[in-house]
């Protein structure tokens, strides 16, 4: 007081309103460097601001210099902190996006052999560990795990497949088997059956082996003791063994 009056009266709240700062600005959100990395980040922000991945601000964090590190791919909330003199601010919606998925570096290898009696597919080369292959007859499906062929295929064989990977780009893509039937040259072919001379057409009966593998064809018919026979390889097998001795008695 002053003036006719002396005295005090000390520490009254006035009931000052606290003033409402503004929503941040200059925020940008940089991606992980990997798919589904949890290194990305927020630049632009400072000590005075709180973030949270909830638009509520549930868990908020203060931030510490001048960008907010170790972040996941998705949707961030940025504000002024709340003070003894101000309220904290309207919050700033900040996207932090995904990195690109990366792309897969395969190769295919076709097969293309005569028949050897064992299964063949085509060959994926640079699979990253932990990728799931499937493989399909037809364009767009793909519910086989492996795909081969054993057996003579006439013609090639296309295998379709398709690679996938959490972080990459899905792998369709396609290759072709073709077995083509095994020549015969060179067969070994074992002793005939007995036949005896009857005057009328027999069929003799030998095995024929090639690299471990039975020759499947037909012997030519034979009549007379010094008749010859001529072997005609069939199904996965190609060629003839011409003018063999039946040793008919």
């Amino acid at each position: 007081a002053n003036g006719n009056f002396t005295g005090t009266i000390a520490d009254k709240a006035t009931g000052m309103a606290k003033s409402t700062p503004g929503a941040p600005t200059g925020l940008s959100g940089s991606a992980p460097t990997t798919y589904g990395g949890n290194d990305g980040k927020i630049t632009g922000v400072d000590n005075t601001m709180e973030y949270s991945s909830s638009s509520e601000f549930t868990a908020a964090t203060t931030c510490t210099g001048t960008e907010i590190t170790g972040l996941a791919a998705g949707t961030y909330y940025v504000r002024v902190k709340e003070t003894a003199n101000t309220n904290a601010s309207a919050a700033t919606t900040v996207a932090v996006p995904e990195a690109g998925k990366e792309n897969f570096n395969i190769k295919i290898s076709n097969y293309s052999e005569a028949y050897d009696g064992q299964p063949h597919g085509i060959t994926l080369t640079g699979v990253p560990e932990g990728a799931t292959v499937k493989y399909g007859e037809a364009e767009g499906t793909y519910d086989k795990d492996s795909l081969t062929y054993t057996d003579c295929t006439n013609s090639a064989k296309t295998v379709y497949v398709k690679v996938t990977k959490d972080g990459y780009n899905d792998f369709i893509s396609s290759g072709t088997v073709t077995i083509s039937p095994k020549d015969i040259t060179g067969a070994t072919v074992g002793k005939f059956a007995a036949l005896t001379y009857s005057g009328s057409a027999q069929t003799p009966s030998a095995t024929v082996t090639i690299e471990s593998l039975t020759v499947t064809g037909t012997w030519s018919s034979v009549t007379n003791v010094a008749d010859k026979t001529t072997f005609t390889a069939n199904g996965n097998f190609t060629g003839t063994i011409a003018d063999k001795a039946t040793g008919m008695a």
